[in-house]
């Protein structure tokens, strides 16, 4: 046995005038979740790290996914060691990317919070998620051209 209702003329225009704000609060969320990734990303896009050893001898400067784009290093440095030197690069480039990656969590904590994106950009060293030798990048869909910045990089977040 069916249990219907037969709904008054004013009680259907009132769930029409409820549907059409729910909508359109979604649509207006949509709009905002897109333009707060396309700004983050933009923005995250121009992060650099820069770090110097302490006694200033050399110096590096990363982008945004930790790869050196400018190093230093000081004629003085170059009477040390060759092995000790290396270790002075090694030490003061990862200190640099991880400069840059505490500036691309800074950018994107708030909008984390907000709910704006899910996950950080996979800029960050060692976090791209592992692909099949022999897998193929999926077909570019036309109306997807503006795919997400953290839809293209991002991973899942997983519990801490």
């Amino acid at each position: 046995m069916s249990d219907y209702r037969e709904f008054s003329s004013a009680e259907l225009t009132e769930q029409a005038r409820q549907l059409s704000g729910a909508a359109s609060h979604l649509h207006t969320m949509a709009i905002r979740r897109k333009e707060s990734r396309l700004a983050a990303r933009e923005q995250a896009m121009d992060i650099t790290g820069q770090a110097q050893s302490p006694d200033g001898l050399v110096r590096a400067v990363v982008d945004v996914g930790g790869m050196l784009t400018d190093l230093e290093i000081a004629p003085e440095a170059l009477g040390l060691r060759a092995d000790h030197l290396a270790r002075v690069i090694s030490s003061v480039t990862q200190e640099a990317a991880g400069r840059a990656r505490a500036e691309v969590r800074s950018l994107y904590q708030p909008l984390i919070e907000e709910g704006l994106v899910g996950d950080l950009p996979v800029l960050l060293p060692g976090s791209l998620p592992k692909a099949s030798a022999t897998a193929s990048p999926p077909p570019v869909d036309a109306d997807e051209d503006e795919a997400s910045f953290e839809e293209t990089f991002s991973l899942r977040r997983t519990e801490r």
